[in-house]
């Protein structure tokens, strides 16, 4: 794995710490599991991963508020269907954290 040059002689330490987190991470429940599975029935079914991964660069980039931006930035996308995504979408993303 590439370590975050930014980070310097912390890297691996942070690595560990990250890695630690996803080891000790809970199970989902069974519950949790059903609405996991009902939420992504729900929608963004025209969302591919890789327009997922380009709304989150362009959110990084412009910030979550310059929809116009975002929308440039990924691929195919309307201004209205990136103003539609952002609170689902970072909402699941940090869950996946």
């Amino acid at each position: 794995m590439p370590k975050d040059p930014d980070l310097g002689s912390d890297a691996e330490r942070v690595r560990r710490e990250e890695q630690k987190k996803i080891d000790d991470a809970e199970v989902l429940s069974e519950e949790e599991i059903a609405e996991k599975e009902d939420l992504l029935k729900q929608g963004f079914s025209n969302w591919t991963k890789r327009d997922f991964n380009q709304f989150v660069k362009a959110n990084e980039k412009y910030g979550r508020d310059d929809i116009e931006s975002i929308s440039k930035e990924v691929e195919g996308k309307a201004a209205e269907e990136v103003k539609s995504v952002p609170t689902p979408h970072h909402t699941l993303y940090h869950t996946a954290l």
